[in-house]
C-alpha cells in the first residue's frame, strides 16, 4: 500500500511539474511573443509603425513575426514617402476651384477671451483639457454647419465656410454655428468638475478673400488670405463676453432680421468703418434645432 501510494504522488508529482514546465515553455515560446505581436498591430491603428521583437527560435510564429517586421518596414518607409506624395499646388488659376481675390467668403473667429489669464492661473493639466474640449468642440460644430478651421492656436479658431455654395447660406451657417457653440459654453468649462470662467468672443464677417491658397496643415488649397481676415478678428476684439458680434455684410447676407435676431453695436474699424450687430438668441424657427444640436453634442461626447 505504501508503494502504492509513493507511486501515485511520485507520478503526481511528475504531472505538476510537467504541467509547470510546459506553461513556462509556452509562456516564453508562444505566448509572450504573440502578445508582442498583437501589441505592435494594436500600433498600427494608431498610426505607430514599428517592428517586433523576433524570438530565437525557429517556428511557424517566429515566421509570422518576420513576415509582420518586413510589412512594417516596408509601410513605414512608404507611410513616410506618402507626405510627399501630393502635388504642387496649381498654378492656373483656370483650374482652381475658386478665383484668387474674386470670391466672397464669410469667416467665423472664435477667441478665448480671457486666455492669457487662465494660461496664467490654471495648472497645466486643467488648461490642457480646457483647450482640448475648446477645440474638439468647435470642429464638431464646424462640420454641422460645412465649415473648415483654418487657424487654431493660443486659444482662436478661425473657420471658413468657402465650400458653401452659395455666400447667403454661408453667413447664415456661420451665425448657427456661433449659436450653437454659445449654447454649449457652460459644459465646456466643466473640467473634471471644476469651472474653468472661460470666456469666448465671437464674430462673423463677410468679404473678399484670396482663396485657394494651399494648406500646409491640411494639405489642399484651401487657406485664405486677405483684408476680411483682419477685419473679422477686430470685430471679435469688440465684441462682448460669450457673445456674438456679426458684421453689417454678413447680416445683410444671411437675411437681416429676416433669419437673424440682433441689435445694431458699433462701428468697428479705423479708415473703412464696419457696421456690427450685436447677435441675440436663434429665431424661434431655428432655436429649437440649435438647443437639440447642443444637447446631442454634449451628450454623445460626454466623458
Amino acid at each position: 500500500v505504501n508503494s502504492m501510494l509513493l507511486v501515485i504522488g511520485a507520478t503526481a508529482l511528475l504531472l505538476i511539474v510537467a504541467i509547470l514546465i510546459s506553461n513556462t515553455y509556452f509562456q516564453y515560446l508562444v505566448s509572450f511573443p504573440t502578445n508582442l505581436l498583437s501589441f505592435a498591430l494594436s500600433n498600427i491603428r494608431k498610426g505607430d509603425i514599428e517592428t517586433c521583437p523576433e524570438p530565437e527560435s525557429n517556428n511557424e510564429l517566429s515566421a509570422a513575426i518576420r513576415q509582420y517586421n518586413a510589412t512594417a518596414e516596408f509601410l513605414a518607409q512608404n507611410a513616410f514617402l506618402d507626405n510627399f506624395g501630393n502635388r504642387q499646388p496649381d498654378t492656373d488659376i483656370q483650374n482652381l476651384k475658386f478665383v484668387p481675390g474674386k470670391q466672397d467668403i464669410t469667416l467665423l473667429v472664435v477667441s478665448m477671451a480671457n486666455y492669457q489669464y487662465l494660461a496664467s492661473t490654471l495648472r497645466s493639466e486643467t488648461l490642457v483639457k480646457l483647450l482640448n474640449k475648446f477645440y474638439f468642440f468647435i470642429d464638431k460644430v464646424t462640420q454641422l454647419y460645412n465649415g473648415s478651421v483654418t487657424y487654431c492656436a493660443e486659444g482662436e479658431v478661425v473657420i471658413h465656410f468657402s465650400e458653401v455654395p452659395v455666400e447667403e447660406d454661408q453667413a447664415f451657417y456661420g451665425i448657427c454655428a456661433a449659436q450653437l457653440f454659445l449654447h454649449i459654453v457652460g459644459d465646456i468649462n466643466d473640467v473634471d468638475d471644476e469651472i474653468a470662467h472661460s470666456k469666448y468672443k465671437l464674430a462673423v464677417h463677410s468679404g473678399q478673400m484670396v482663396s485657394s491658397l494651399y494648406s500646409p496643415i491640411t494639405q489642399t488649397t484651401n487657406n485664405l488670405s486677405g483684408e476680411t481676415l483682419d477685419q473679422a478678428r477686430a470685430i471679435c476684439q469688440e465684441c462682448p463676453d460669450n457673445s456674438l458680434l456679426i458684421s453689417e455684410q454678413s447680416f445683410e447676407h444671411a437675411g437681416s432680421h429676416n433669419r437673424v435676431v440682433a441689435d445694431e453695436f458699433a462701428e468697428v474699424g479705423e479708415a473703412d468703418l464696419i457696421r456690427t450687430f450685436l447677435g441675440r438668441e436663434p429665431m424661434s424657427n431655428y432655436k429649437l434645432l440649435i438647443e437639440r444640436q447642443a444637447i446631442q453634442l454634449v451628450t454623445l461626447y460626454s466623458d
